[in-house]
C-alpha cells in the first residue's frame, strides 16, 4: 500500500455499519455482498473504531460483543419482544444507543455505510447535535425509494452529509463532495496471473437468483444453446426455485449448484469456468444507479465478465458488453464461444494492474483522505 496513505490510519475516523460476522448471515438471510463489503473495509485498519449495529430484522437471540479478532463492536438493543411495536422501540433504542456511544468518542469523523430508516434518526442527531463531520458510503442508492414523505428526508440527510462516496458513479447529484468507487477488491486477493482459459463453454451466473438479476433471461437462452453450459449458483425464491428444477430437469446443460455455504466451494466453481454473467436490464430505474458487487469479485479472480449493462465504473477494464435480450444475447453467446481465446479475450483474462489501481485498499484509503480534507 502507497505509504503516503498509511500515515494517520486509524486516528481519526469512526466507522458505522449493519453487518453481522459473516457465519450468521445466512441465519438471518442478509446479503453477502453488504457484509463482505463492511468487513473488507474493517480490515483496511484505517478506522480507530468500528461499530456495527445490525439490520431490524435481526432478533434477540443475537448478543452485544467486541469481536477480538476483528476489533468490531457488535451491539443491540432488545428489550422488548422483536415485534411490530416492540420492534420499532427496539430500534429507535438502537439509535439512540449509538448516538450515544459516538458522542463521547474523541473521533472527528463519522463515516455510515449508508443511510436508511433504520438509522436515520443517529445520523441526524449526530449530524446536528454533535461537533462530528458525517460521512456516507452510499452502497444502495435507488431514486425510486425517495417518492415517499420518509424518502425525501432520506435524500435531504443525503445531501446534508459532509461528503458521499458511491458505488456507484451515476448519482453523482446527491452531494457537493462526492467520490465514486464501485466496491474494494482486498489487495491480497486479485489474482497476479492471467486466468486460465479452459475453452470448456462454461458460464457461471451467482450471486441472488431472479428475474431483475438476469436468472429467466439466462435460462431462455441457454436453453438454446445446448453446446454451452450454464451454471447457476446462489439463493433461489420458492417460485424460482421451482422453475430452476423444471429447467434444469428438461435441458442438461443447465446445472444449478445451490447456495455453497463455503466460500472456498464456490470459489473452486468459478475458477473451472470461464465466462461469467451479469445480466441487468439497463433500461430498469434501479439498475441505472446500482453496481453488482459480483462483478469485482470475478475480475479478482480474472475471469471474463459478460455484462448487459457498460457500466462508467469500470473504464479502461477489459469486459465484454452484449444486448438485454433474449434472441441478441444468444447469439452474442454463440459468437463468444466461437470466437474461442482470442486477443480480446485474453485481455480479459487478465485486469490485475488496472484493479490494483482502481479497487483496492489504496484507492479507499485516498479518497477517505480527501474526503475529510475538502469537507
Amino acid at each position: 500500500m502507497d505509504p503516503t496513505y498509511i500515515q494517520g490510519v486509524s486516528s481519526n475516523s469512526i466507522f458505522l455499519s449493519q453487518n453481522i460476522p459473516n457465519i450468521l448471515v445466512n441465519k438471518y438471510n442478509l446479503s453477502q455482498a453488504a457484509n463482505n463489503f463492511c468487513l473488507h473495509i474493517n480490515e483496511m485498519n484505517f478506522f480507530s473504531l468500528h461499530i456495527a449495529i445490525p439490520p431490524g430484522c435481526v432478533d434477540g437471540s443475537f448478543k452485544s460483543f467486541t469481536e477480538k479478532s476483528t476489533g468490531i463492536e457488535y451491539h443491540l438493543c432488545r428489550p422488548f419482544k422483536h415485534q411490530r411495536l416492540g420492534k420499532a422501540i427496539n430500534i429507535l433504542f438502537d439509535n439512540l444507543w449509538l448516538y450515544h456511544r459516538v458522542s463521547k468518542t474523541k473521533e472527528q469523523n463519522v463515516w455510515f455505510y449508508n443511510v436508511w430508516t433504520g438509522n436515520i434518526l443517529s445520523y441526524l442527531l449526530i449530524r446536528f447535535l454533535s461537533h462530528k463531520n458525517t460521512f456516507i458510503l452510499l452502497a444502495d442508492y435507488n431514486p425510486m425509494r425517495y417518492n415517499n414523505k420518509i424518502g425525501k428526508i432520506l435524500l435531504w440527510a443525503i445531501k446534508k452529509a459532509h461528503g458521499v462516496i458511491s458505488l456507484s458513479a451515476r448519482c453523482y447529484e446527491v452531494n457537493t463532495n462526492f467520490k465514486t468507487i464501485p466496491g474494494i477488491i482486498p489487495d491480497r486477493k486479485i489474482n497476479k496471473n492471467p486466468s486460465v482459459f479452459h475453452a470448456n463453454k462454461s458460464f457461471l451466473l451467482s450471486g441472488t437468483l431472479n428475474a431483475n438479476t438476469g436468472l429467466l433471461l439466462a435460462l431462455d437462452v441457454f436453453k438454446n444453446i445446448p453446446e454451452a453450459k450454464l451454471y447457476l449458483s446462489g439463493k433461489l425464491d420458492k417460485n424460482n426455485s421451482k422453475i430452476v428444477e423444471e429447467y434444469a430437469h428438461k435441458y442438461p446443460n443447465i446445472i444449478y449448484k445451490g447456495f455453497y455455504e463455503k466460500f472456498d466451494d464456490y470459489i473452486h466453481l468459478l475458477q473451472s469456468i470461464d465466462y461469467t454473467l451479469s445480466l441487468r436490464n439497463p433500461n430498469s430505474p434501479v439498475n441505472h444507479y446500482n453496481f453488482p458487487s459480483k462483478i469485482l469479485e470475478t475480475l479478482a479472480y480474472n475471469k471474463i465478465v459478460i455484462s448487459t449493462v457498460k457500466y462508467p465504473e469500470l473504464d479502461k477494464i477489459n469486459y465484454i458488453v452484449v444486448p438485454y435480450s433474449e434472441i441478441d444475447l444468444r447469439e452474442s453467446i454463440k459468437k463468444i464461444i466461437d470466437e474461442g481465446e482470442s486477443t480480446r479475450i485474453k485481455q480479459c483474462l487478465n485486469n490485475t494492474n488496472i484493479l490494483k489501481i482502481k479497487y483496492t485498499e489504496t484507492a479507499w484509503i485516498k479518497a477517505f483522505h480527501e474526503m475529510e480534507i475538502n469537507k
